[in-house]
């Protein structure tokens, strides 16, 4: 173990910053005013404590909030920045991170507005806490970077310099300068007055903490033990009530040193104090220490249990995140999935292999499955949060109602100190009724799946087809794992580590996109992933693969179970997003087709005007024309037409000067279609798959218009097919929009069914895949007789037996399928 855990521990390493009393009622100078001398100001910081100790954070709002009402009365604008900062940090304990962020942004706003740099400063290490908490380290960083300046302009008092310094520490751990940064955020904390005592203390010992993990950072395992033996010193001789963050760090570092004993008994007190003070918020990282410490000890079920019961909790905190913004799903999501699920399907899966105990295969799977389909859920709350225009309040009550439902699962009745006993269950229903009920719009589903009860396993299986086969990978350092599950079955099969499988894949995949492929490399990747399944298995003409890790690039469909075929022939393929996320529609498309192409992409296009084109500045993004594109979209939207079920339906085909990316957006709009067509460029940063971008007509300046992941999250395209092709003769960066991560998942997320993209930059040619696959797609002019999988396999075959330049698999195994609904 290099380094304490992330990710969720950031909960606990900030909680003296989100919870210090000074921090609500001293926001300001920490010299006296008239408004803290007052007996209202003594009577809120009393029975603030003492909820605070009680771990009464519903009350504690109820408080807070009617302080603040005082406040703006007395037109008291440094009370009011003090409790709106409480406010704030009470938020961060009842998991409502919009409602946390709101009120630390109004606590800024305040302080600006009178000019009290100081208190605007001393806003910032709870707002920076937060952004932490769900992962956008950019904004926390930011964040604490404008306060520190803010508080610079006034003179900082020595206090909030401490503050303010250990944060930026925080967010910046690792830099060659982090150890310098922290020592003298710990020689502010000891200049400080004798005024607060325990304030100076706690913020001392939370800087020799700091300094023991930057420590352990660099494996320096003495000078870690050096500063966090210092800061538990410092916290049984004047603040014993922050015992449990040196038990927490302490039972960490001693697993680190092999003293598992001693490691165990320490996180053990941890658990037992933290439970004690009310402090949910760390549940899964101590449950997580414990378990690894357990595994050391050889101690398997224990630690499987802890695991378990940790993933929960990591789920539980993972719903309480605010559909804000792509980037901040995708990286607190990031961090569970390293810190905590990862850990608990590895060890299950390996004691299932090991002692061959179905209850661990399941959970194991179930586990894997969950975390994988709750990005993209949270997701889709996102878009549905900018599709209905609901307020923060219906985000914040639906947050709430999933950690009640999480909470009942795990324990049975809600604890009494969360403040949401079961009664409050059908409130916060009504609530979420009502303003749905406004929106004029039906109830959003909040189901929560839990992979501890087996029903979860049975909902995935009774909705599998007996065609279909579910396979679903993990891949792990020491080695990887395969679930296949049908309506009746679930095995699991152990695979080569990821490094192999990754080099392996990249091989291949080269070697297909290249024309250099063997028949030996696509049977001997065939056999590594598929090889011990049971016959009954293979021999399912539908798989669904959930996919992990370098299995995304993999061009599945030119493996070869045998050297005469291809698994494209005997096998439909379909990537999805996760098990829970599997769905059957029984519907045919009822909107048009929309469809882009050949658009105007550069000052050297002939359908430009020439008095814009010699306007253009060189330095301008350029891409190549796509003249083939157009004649794909227009043979492929006449096929569309023709089939679909009559009365026909509308096709609205955007080309040159046309296809922009306003008309694009306006058609959707307007058109509700049921097939989006892109035969465009995309662009993208290949340093971060998260950001792709599709290429429209130029603008007035000469620049491609476009249309990035987040735009497109925000779409409404419910129930729509949505096909991308790609070119590889484009200027600039380029990446196909097929990974779950790039386009491929904005779409999904706006409500695509499914959506076809390529895996690599195609040849811009009027090939004939795509109008095979609408071809099959619709058998005829009455129904929908073949799932999108089966015809683009069927299409894809085609291609194989064209005796064409198509027959080559650089061609028709760069096109996959991903999505939940068949």
């Amino acid at each position: 173990m290099a380094r304490l855990p992330q990710g969720l521990s950031v909960a606990l390493a900030l909680w003296l910053v989100l919870s210090r009393t000074s921090t609500a009622s001293r926001t300001g100078s920490p010299n006296s005013s008239h408004w803290w001398g007052t007996e209202d100001y003594t009577r809120v910081k009393h029975s603030a404590e003492q909820l605070r100790r009680t771990g009464d954070y519903p009350a504690l709002e109820k408080l807070y909030g009617q302080a603040l009402q005082q406040a703006r009365i007395a037109n008291h604008p440094l009370a009011q920045v003090s409790y709106l900062t409480a406010l704030g940090n009470t938020y961060v304990f009842l998991f409502r991170y919009t409602d946390a962020l709101n009120a630390y942004r109004e606590a800024r706003q305040v302080a600006e507005s009178m000019g009290d740099w100081l208190a605007a400063g001393a806003v910032a290490p709870g707002l920076s806490s937060v952004y932490f908490l769900v992962g956008d380290s950019t904004a926390a960083l930011g964040a604490i970077e404008e306060g520190m300046a803010a508080a610079h302009r006034s003179g900082v008092h020595p206090y909030y310099e401490a503050q303010l310094t250990l944060q930026y520490a925080r967010l910046s751990t690792g830099s060659t300068q982090t150890a310098q940064t922290i020592l003298r955020a710990i020689e502010a904390a000891r200049t400080l007055d004798a005024e607060h005592p325990l304030d100076n203390v706690g913020l001392e010992a939370e800087g020799w903490d700091l300094l023991g993990e930057e420590r352990l950072l660099h494996s320096d395992l003495v000078g870690a033990d050096n500063a966090l033996s210092e800061a538990y010193r410092l916290r049984v001789l004047r603040h014993p009530a922050d015992l449990r963050f040196s038990y927490w760090r302490l039972g960490a570092l001693r697993l680190a040193q092999g003293r598992l004993t001693e490691a165990e008994h320490l996180t053990a007190l941890a658990i037992t104090a933290n439970q004690e003070a009310g402090a949910d918020l760390s549940r899964g990282t101590l449950l997580h220490q414990r378990g690894l410490i357990r595994q050391a000890r050889g101690e398997t079920r224990p630690a499987l249990e802890d695991f378990a019961a940790a993933a929960e909790s990591a789920d539980e905190w993972r719903l309480a995140v605010p559909p804000a913004s792509q980037a901040t799903l995708a990286a607190a999501n990031a961090a569970l999935e390293e810190q905590v699920f990862r850990t608990f399907v590895e060890a299950a899966a390996h004691e299932a292999l090991a002692q061959g105990r179905e209850e661990w295969i399941r959970q194991s799977f179930l586990a894997s499955e969950m975390n994988r389909a709750a990005s993209l859920r949270q997701s889709k709350d996102l878009a549905e949060a900018w599709h209905r225009k609901l307020p923060a309040q219906y985000w914040t009550a639906l947050s709430r109602l999933r950690m009640v439902e999480m909470q009942s699962l795990r324990e049975g009745p809600v604890k009494a100190r969360t403040g949401y006993r079961r009664p409050e269950v059908e409130k916060l229903q009504l609530e979420l009724a009502s303003y749905e009920a406004g929106a004029g719009l039906g109830a959003l589903p909040n189901k929560i799946e839990n992979f501890l009860r087996p029903s979860s396993l049975i909902h995935i299986q009774q909705g599998l087809a007996e065609s279909e086969l579910l396979l679903s990978f993990h891949t792990g350092k020491g080695e990887s794992y395969l679930w296949a599950v049908t309506g009746k079955s679930l095995h699991l099969y152990r695979l080569p580590a990821a490094e192999q499988i990754q080099r392996s894949v990249d091989e291949f995949r080269s070697a297909i996109a290249g024309h250099a492929a063997t028949v030996q490399q696509g049977e001997d990747l065939y056999k590594m992933l598929f090889g011990k399944l049971d016959i009954r298995e293979a021999s399912k003409p539908s798989w669904l693969l959930s996919l992990d890790d370098a299995l995304f690039d993999l061009p599945f469909p030119a493996l070869r179970p045998d050297p005469e075929h291809f698994l494209i022939e005997r096998h439909s393929l379909q990537i999805t997003p996760g098990a829970f996320s599997l769905a059957h529609s029984s519907t045919v498309p009822t909107g048009g087709f929309v469809g882009v192409a050949d658009a105007v992409y550069n000052a050297a296009d002939a359908r430009m005007a020439p008095s814009r084109s010699q306007q253009v500045p060189s330095s301008r993004l350029q891409l190549n024309r796509l003249p083939a594109s157009a004649e794909e979209v227009e043979r492929s939207s006449q096929i569309w037409k023709r089939r679909t079920p009559s009365p026909p339906r509308e096709t609205h085909v955007l080309e040159g000067p046309g296809a922009t990316r306003k008309a694009f957006v306006d058609t959707l709009s307007q058109a509700k279609p049921a097939t989006i067509h892109l035969a465009t460029h995309v662009v993208a940063d290949t340093g971060n798959p998260e950001l792709a971008y599709l290429a429209f007509a130029v603008d007035a300046k000469g620049d491609p218009e476009l249309l990035g992941t987040a735009e497109i999250a925000m779409l409404n395209v419910s129930g729509a097919m949505v096909v991308m092709t790609g070119c590889a003769s484009g200027v600039g960066r380029e990446l196909p929009g097929a990974g779950l991560l790039g386009l491929t998942r904005a779409w999904l997320a706006a409500g695509a069914q499914a959506v076809i993209s390529t895996g690599w930059p195609v040849e811009d040619a009027s090939g004939d895949l795509l109008p095979s696959f609408y071809t099959h797609l619709f058998s005829n002019s009455t129904s929908l007789t073949l799932t999108a999988a089966e015809a683009l396999r069927r299409g894809q075959a085609d291609m194989i037996h064209s005796g064409t330049w198509q027959a080559d698999p650089a061609y028709w195994a760069a096109f996959q399928i991903t999505g939940g609904v068949r």
